[in-house]
């Protein structure tokens, strides 16, 4: 149990509150680099037309809400990776 706290922390994993049933692929709070990621996320959802537009036809094509933002999350990690490797 506690290695796997140890490594829980390492891996932005947090713990569940106390009283909350956990259940397999539950989905608690982004902590640290991937709650920045979620804001942006969100931020983008609700003000760049692009992004909507992309959500828009993700619907269509019968995506979820959840695996439309997942999408979104891995696109914005990669283009800030891109800018943070070439920073010097």
């Amino acid at each position: 149990m506690r290695r796997r706290r140890r490594e829980g922390g390492l891996a932005n994993w947090t713990w569940p509150p106390r009283g909350v049933h956990v259940s397999a692929g539950a989905d608690f709070a982004p902590s640290g680099g991937n709650r920045a990621l979620h804001t942006i996320t969100l931020s983008r959802l609700i003000c760049h037309p692009e992004t909507k537009a992309y959500a828009t036809r993700r619907l269509a094509e019968g995506k979820t809400p959840r695996e439309i933002r997942r999408c979104l999350k891995r696109h914005i990690a990669r283009r800030i990776y891109k800018l943070l490797e070439h920073t010097p």
